[in-house]
Parts: C-alpha cells; sequence; structure tokens
C-alpha cells in the first residue's frame, strides 16, 4: 500500500505541470519567485536521492532549524521518500534546546536556515555524535574555514546524483500510512522537551476531515500565505491541507514582514494566531479614531450595517432583507473595499485561527465586511 503523501507532489505535478506550486523571496534579491509543481517534484526527488546516499534508513531523522523557506518543504517530502522523519526546530532555538532535539532525536542530517542557525550547529556539533551532514538553505551562509561537514543546499542536491535510484524507490514504494512522519517537540515548560510523535496516518485524516469541512478550497483562486513556522504543528498541518488541494502557498521568511507581505501578495488564505488578528483590529481601530468626525460616524454605521448582516442572516442561512443588503453593497463599495485593501486581503476566503480564543468582539468585526464572512 502505497502511502498517499509520500506521492503527493508528485501526484500533484502530473495534475499541475507548470503551474505554481511555491511562492517566496530569492535570498540574494529579495525579489518574489516561484517554482512549479514539476519543479518542486524535481526538487525533492534530488534531494531524496542525497539522503538515501547519506544514509538514512527507515525511520532515521533529519532536522530542519531555519526560518521558513521552500527548502523545508522540500526537505520533508524528501525525508518521506526515504520514509525518514522529519525534526523541526524553531529557528529561534537556542544553542542547548536545538542540541538537546538533535541528539533526542538522534538526528543523521541538520539543515539549517541562516547565518545564526549555521553559527549554533558549528557551535554543537562535536556535542552531538549521531549528526553527520549539516546543509545550509541560504547561500549567503558564510562558512568557518575549519568547517568540513557542511554543504549548501545545491551541493547537497548535487550530491546524490548518483545515488541507487532503484532502491531508494523500493523504499518509497513500501511507505506504510503507519510511517512516523515527524517529530515535534514540545516547549519544555513542565520538563524537558518531549517528542510528539505523528504518522502519516494523521495527516491523512487531518486532510480528509478538512476536505469534509470546508469542500470549497479552490486550487485556481486560492492563494494561501505561510505565516506561522513550519516547526509550528498548525502551519505544517494547514500547508500540508494547501498542497494536498493544489492551492499555491506563498511563503514568508520574516515574521517582521508580515504586514508588507499580505499587501504585496494578497492571500485569500492563510492560517494565523489570535494575536495576529487582534493587532490588525487595533491598528484599524486606531485609524478610525484618529479620522475626521464625517469618517469616524461613517465608518461606525457601516460596521453596525455589516454586523446585522452578518449576525442575523449569513451567519444563520436567513435571506437578508432587502433594504439592509443594499445598505450592504453601498458600504461594500464605500468603505468594506477600502478596508480589506488596506489591510491586504482584498479577496478574503478562509483564515483558520488557533492557539487561543479570538474575543467574539474582534470576530465579528473582522468577518461582517467580506462578502461572505469568513
Amino acid at each position: 500500500m502505497v502511502n498517499e503523501l509520500v506521492e503527493l507532489i508528485s501526484t500533484q505535478a502530473r495534475r499541475f505541470g507548470d503551474r505554481e506550486a511555491l511562492r517566496f523571496r530569492d535570498y540574494k534579491t529579495q525579489e518574489w519567485m516561484s517554482i512549479s509543481w514539476n519543479q518542486f517534484k524535481t526538487n525533492i526527488e534530488r534531494e531524496a536521492k542525497s539522503l538515501y546516499k547519506a544514509g538514512l534508513d527507515v525511520e532515521d531523522k533529519v532536522a530542519i532549524f531555519s526560518q521558513n523557506c521552500p527548502e523545508i518543504l522540500t526537505t520533508h517530502f524528501a525525508a518521506y521518500y526515504n520514509r525518514g522523519v522529519a525534526v523541526p526546530i524553531y529557528a529561534t532555538s537556542s544553542k542547548n534546546e536545538a542540541a538537546y532535539i538533535i541528539n533526542d532525536a538522534q538526528t543523521l542530517v541538520l539543515f539549517v536556515g541562516d547565518q545564526q542557525q549555521y553559527d549554533i550547529a558549528m557551535e554543537i556539533v562535536d556535542e552531538c555524535p549521531s549528526l553527520k551532514y549539516v546543509v545550509t538553505y541560504n547561500p549567503l551562509v558564510e562558512k568557518r574555514a575549519d568547517d568540513k561537514i557542511s554543504m549548501t543546499w545545491e551541493e547537497f542536491l548535487d550530491w546524490g546524483e548518483d545515488a541507487d535510484v532503484e532502491l531508494l524507490n523500493k523504499r518509497k514504494e513500501s511507505a506504510l500510512p503507519s510511517d512516523l512522519m515527524v517529530l515535534i517537540y514540545t516547549s519544555g515548560t513542565t520538563g524537558l522537551p518531549k517528542g510528539v510523535m505523528l504518522c502519516h496516518s494523521n495527516f491523512n485524516a487531518a486532510i480528509l476531515a478538512h476536505n469534509m469541512r470546508i469542500p470549497s478550497l479552490n486550487d485556481e483562486t486560492d492563494l494561501s500565505l505561510s505565516f506561522l513556522p513550519f516547526s509550528h504543528i498548525f502551519e505544517l498541518g494547514w500547508s500540508v491541507v494547501c498542497l494536498a488541494n493544489g492551492i499555491r502557498i506563498v511563503i514568508n521568511y520574516n515574521p517582521k514582514e508580515i504586514q508588507k507581505t499580505v499587501k504585496e501578495v494578497h492571500p485569500t488564505c492563510m492560517c494565523s494566531v489570535p494575536r495576529f488578528w487582534e493587532k490588525v483590529y487595533t491598528a484599524i481601530v486606531n485609524n478610525v479614531e484618529n479620522a475626521a468626525p464625517m469618517v469616524r460616524m461613517l465608518f461606525k454605521r457601516a460596521i453596525a450595517v455589516a454586523k446585522k448582516r452578518e449576525m442575523k442572516y449569513v451567519r444563520t442561512g436567513k435571506k437578508v432583507p432587502m433594504l439592509l443588503e443594499k445598505q450592504y453593497q453601498y458600504f461594500d463599495k464605500k468603505v468594506y473595499s477600502r478596508l480589506r485593501s488596506a489591510i491586504g486581503f482584498e479577496q478574503p476566503h478562509l483564515f483558520p485561527t488557533a492557539g487561543a480564543m479570538l474575543s467574539d468582539n474582534i470576530t465579528e468585526f473582522l468577518r461582517s465586511p467580506t462578502p461572505t464572512g469568513n
């Protein structure tokens, strides 16, 4: 029985070909770039061969210590090709935290993002006996003169070209839904961090549940922005759901640039935590309070109409009265569309939020000015 997630990107490449799969900023120019489903598949296959050549065996671990970048998703799927296990490490982790996870998981290969993670890796490499290779995603990382263990991302992809593809394919074909997929470590607030074991079947079930509850994801119009770190199970899980539905993913590398990124790419989907929306709400309210009296009055009236339409009718599936709908359409042109444009979500579709409770007041405020209340 072939594991569906192992073959996911290959399946989508046959379906979508050269259509955009991932969008991201170039490390050097910071200009937006993208790769197609076909290129995504090719990168995964190249890295899978390199991991095989590195000696990665079934249920062996590869750790990923990096900010969000497309290479992370490639590494995940390359590990799955080998029936290996991905071990995410938060990019902000300390030297001691990273060393603990690498040793506890008995990591064979460590992938690092920028200079900070590379420097930490070089400091702890002698403390991590299982670690054989370090791979740097960011080509701008400056290596130490005595570094004999690391390769750049491109060097690593080229390194495995002579790997035994037949044996690798046999291993991939033997993958099972019960295979361990990721090992995500807890924060360790009540003791030492513990590795949470998640299997492919867990993610298969999550995809099925999402598709049953959210059948409206559209591979032609939806665009998801990756904001939370891939080391967070929420972002990783949501991204897998998006990939399974052919949804393009834009990857935000620097969390501090999220507001800029949103306005540049105009996502229709994004998973986040309540704090993000609280900041959005506060910024809007502050701007309105500093506006002219007539603008404040118009805005408050517009929000009142939107809330009434959403909470009394749209949310409950009732028909919106004609007069209220006309008022809503008027304010949509004068207020709501401008509000959505100002914050970057011009055509909002789906924004799953978790981690804590988002207040009813903010939820109602954010849902009401959108055409479908998403």
